[in-house]
C-alpha cells in the first residue's frame, strides 16, 4: 500500500469516531435533569370529590280558575234554506231585475210573477157562481115568505068553510036545505084543507132546498178562495231576507207546477255543524246535571242549563278571524264509526258583522273551528302536559325539584286534561316546582340545577283561564 493511501484511511477513522462522541453531552445533561426532578418533586395535591349537578326547567305549580274548553271543525250552513216551487203552472212574465245568484234581497220583494191570466178568469167564474147561489136562496126566502102568507089565506078560508059547515048541518037536521047543499059543503071543507096541506108541504121542502142551496154557496165560496189563493200564487215574493243561491227559471219561460225555479238561504242566522269526540264534551257539562230527570219542557232548554259559550274561527294561513257564537243543540244521534257528537251553534247576523280586512262575511261552505266553553272551575291545580310521564304501573308521574334541589318522582292524579296542560286532582300541592326538563337518566334524588321558566308558566296561565287559542292538536282529551 502506498503512504497516501495509508494517511487518508487514518484521517477518515478519526473524523467518524469524533463525531459518534457529539451524542455524550446532551445525554448527560438530560439524565442529570431527570435525577434533579426526581429529587425535588412535589407529592400531588388531592381535591375532594364533587356531586355532579343537571340543569332543567322548573315552574312553581299554580291554581287558576280554569275555562274547559274543546275544539271542534264544521261547515257553515244556513239555518234557513227556502226553496222557489211554482205552485201554479204559466209562463213567467215578470222577474225582479236582482233575481240572480249571489244577490241579497229584503223579506216581501217579489222575486218573479207567473202569468195570471187564466187564475183571474177563474175567479171570475167563481164569483159568478157564487152570485147565482146567493140570489137563489133570496129567491128561496121570498117564496118561502109568499108560501106563508098563502097559507095563512088558505087557513082562513078553510076556518070559514067549517063553521059554514056546521051551519048547513043545523039547518039539514031541521029540515031546511038539502042534503046535496051539505055535501056540496063539505067538499069545499075538504078541497080548503087539501089545498092547505099543499101549501104546508111545499113550506117543509124549503129547508132542505134552502140547505142544498147554502151548500152549494159554500162550495163555491171555497172554490172562490182557492182560485184567489191560485192567482195569488202567481207571485211569488221572498218570504225572509235572503241571498239568492241559483236561478233556475228564465223570463217568458213555462213554470211547471212543482217544479223548483229557485232556491235561497237566509241571512239571519249561520249555523256549524261541528264534530266533537265524546270524552272532549264531558269535561263541558255541569256537573249534577242528569238529563234524565228533566221533564219534555225541561229538556227543551238544555242549552240553557249547559251554559255553553261558542266561538267560530276561520284559519286561513297566517290570516285568523273570529265569530261570537251561542250554543243552539246537540244532534240527534252519535256517528258510531267515529265516536264524534254532532254540536250545532249558531252566529246572528253574521253578513252584518263582517269588518273588512278583519272578519269576511261567514257563508255557506266555509269550513271553520268551532270552540266550546263550559264553566269557570276555581281554584284548581294545573301542570304542563310536557312534565307527565309514565309509571311502571302506567300511572301519571311527575318530577319534581324539592327544597333540597334533589329531583322526586311523584304519582299524580289527573282531573282531565286539555290543550297543553292537566288539572291534577292529587299528589301536587301549590308552589311545589314540577320539573319541565326531561333529564336521562331521571334517578331518584339526583342533584339538580332548576331555573324558572317563566314563558312556560305564562303559557300554561294563558291556557288555563281561556286566554290563548285552542288548537286542534292539543285539544282537551
Amino acid at each position: 500500500m502506498a503512504l497516501s493511501e495509508w494517511v487518508n484511511m487514518t484521517g477518515e477513522g478519526s473524523k467518524s469516531r469524533f463525531r459518534r462522541l457529539l451524542f455524550l453531552p446532551p445525554l448527560i445533561l438530560g439524565v442529570a435533569a431527570v435525577v434533579v426532578a426526581v429529587q425535588t418533586r412535589q407529592p400531588p395535591q388531592r381535591l375532594a370529590p364533587q356531586e355532579r349537578t343537571t340543569a332543567v326547567r322548573v315552574i312553581a305549580v299554580p291554581r287558576v280558575t280554569v275555562v274547559p274548553r274543546a275544539l271542534g271543525y264544521g261547515t257553515v250552513e244556513p239555518a234557513q234554506e227556502w226553496s222557489a216551487v211554482a205552485e201554479v203552472a204559466g209562463e213567467v212574465v215578470e222577474m225582479h231585475p236582482l233575481f240572480r245568484n249571489g244577490e241579497f234581497l229584503p223579506a216581501g220583494t217579489v222575486l218573479m210573477r207567473i202569468d195570471p191570466t187564466h187564475h183571474e178568469l177563474a175567479v171570475q167564474g167563481e164569483l159568478a157562481v157564487l152570485a147565482g147561489a146567493q140570489a137563489r136562496l133570496a129567491e128561496m126566502a121570498a117564496r118561502e115568505e109568499n108560501l106563508q102568507r098563502s097559507r095563512a089565506i088558505e087557513a082562513r078560508s078553510l076556518a070559514l068553510a067549517r063553521r059554514d059547515l056546521e051551519r048547513k048541518l043545523q039547518l039539514r037536521a031541521r029540515g031546511t036545505i038539502s042534503q046535496a047543499a051539505v055535501d056540496a059543503q063539505e067538499r069545499a071543507v075538504l078541497t080548503s084543507e087539501q089545498r092547505v096541506q099543499e101549501l104546508s108541504n111545499q113550506l117543509n121542502l124549503i129547508p132542505p132546498q134552502r140547505a142544498v142551496i147554502a151548500a152549494q154557496e159554500e162550495l163555491s165560496r171555497a172554490q172562490l178562495a182557492e182560485a184567489r189563493l191560485d192567482l195569488a200564487r202567481t207571485e211569488i215574493a221572498a218570504p225572509f231576507d235572503l241571498r239568492i243561491a241559483a236561478v233556475n227559471v228564465e223570463l217568458a219561460q213555462f213554470a211547471r207546477q212543482g217544479e223548483v225555479l229557485a232556491t235561497a238561504d237566509g241571512i239571519a242566522v249561520s249555523e256549524v255543524a261541528a264534530q266533537f269526540p265524546i270524552e272532549r264534551m264531558r269535561h263541558l257539562v255541569p256537573t249534577g246535571l242528569d238529563p234524565s230527570q228533566l221533564t219534555a219542557a225541561e229538556l227543551m232548554q238544555l242549552p240553557q242549563q249547559l251554559g255553553l259559550e261558542a266561538v267560530v274561527r276561520l284559519h286561513a294561513g297566517d290570516f285568523t278571524a273570529t265569530w261570537p257564537a251561542r250554543f243552539s243543540r246537540l244532534s240527534e244521534a252519535v256517528d258510531p264509526r267515529t265516536r264524534m257528537v254532532g254540536v250545532i251553534v249558531a252566529v246572528d247576523e253574521p253578513l252584518r258583522k263582517a269588518v273588512p280586512g278583519v272578519r269576511p262575511p261567514l257563508t255557506r261552505g266555509m269550513y271553520v273551528a268551532v270552540e266550546l266553553r263550559g264553566g269557570a272551575k276555581p281554584d284548581t291545580l294545573v301542570a304542563p302536559r310536557a312534565a307527565l310521564h309514565r309509571g311502571q304501573d302506567g300511572g301519571a308521574i311527575v318530577y319534581v325539584a324539592g327544597a333540597d334541589d334533589r329531583l322526586e318522582r311523584r304519582q299524580v292524579e289527573i282531573g282531565f286534561s286539555q290543550a297543553d296542560f292537566v288539572t291534577v286532582k292529587a299528589g301536587l300541592t301549590v308552589g311545589e316546582r314540577v320539573v319541565l326538563s326531561d333529564p336521562v337518566p331521571a334517578i331518584e334524588g339526583m342533584l339538580l340545577l332548576p331555573t324558572s321558566d317563566d314563558d312556560a308558566l305564562a303559557r300554561l296561565l294563558a291556557q288555563a283561564i281561556g286566554a290563548a287559542t285552542i288548537e286542534m292538536t292539543g285539544a282537551a282529551k
